[in-house]
């Protein structure tokens, strides 16, 4: 039997410099065309970035799990993109860490590497004993203040 057959819609996200930082930007690419939605409201934002000169502060509020990991490894890559060398990752507001959101500290560090700094702050004492468990405290900068 045939059919009318629409190729599959395709989302891109781009991060953008706004007012409050970096913003999300998603163009959805479909029958109708592409639409971008940059003016479009929306969520309250998980990650929340401020620069200052060559060092970014990376908010993270909720959980770092396996549907905001890939937004965090989003907004460092952007970051990176952009010239920061040195990255906080404010772990103040993130409640809850899984094997996802270790996975994007680690590829965070890995992009970093010698030619920058990734430090975490604030972790939860939950977060702290992961960190511990897996051995991984060592391989972070954290700080408490």
């Amino acid at each position: 039997m045939g059919g009318l057959v629409y190729p599959r819609r395709r989302r891109l996200t781009r991060f953008a410099r706004g007012r409050r930082g970096y913003v999300r930007v998603r163009s959805v690419g479909g029958p109708g065309g592409n639409v971008d939605d940059e003016n479009a409201e929306l969520p309250e934002p998980v990650v929340e970035v401020v620069r200052r000169g060559d060092a970014a502060t990376v908010s993270m509020k909720g959980d770092l799990d396996v549907s905001t990991a890939p937004e965090l490894t989003d907004v460092c890559y952007a970051v990176y993109a952009d010239g920061a060398r040195e990255v906080v990752i404010d772990l103040t507001d993130t409640s809850f860490l899984d094997s996802s959101g270790l996975r994007a500290l680690i590829g965070v560090r890995q992009l970093f590497g010698d030619s920058g700094h990734v430090r975490l702050s604030h972790p939860s004492e939950p977060t702290l004993r992961l960190l511990d468990l897996t051995g991984l405290s060592d391989y972070f900068s954290i700080s408490e203040d």
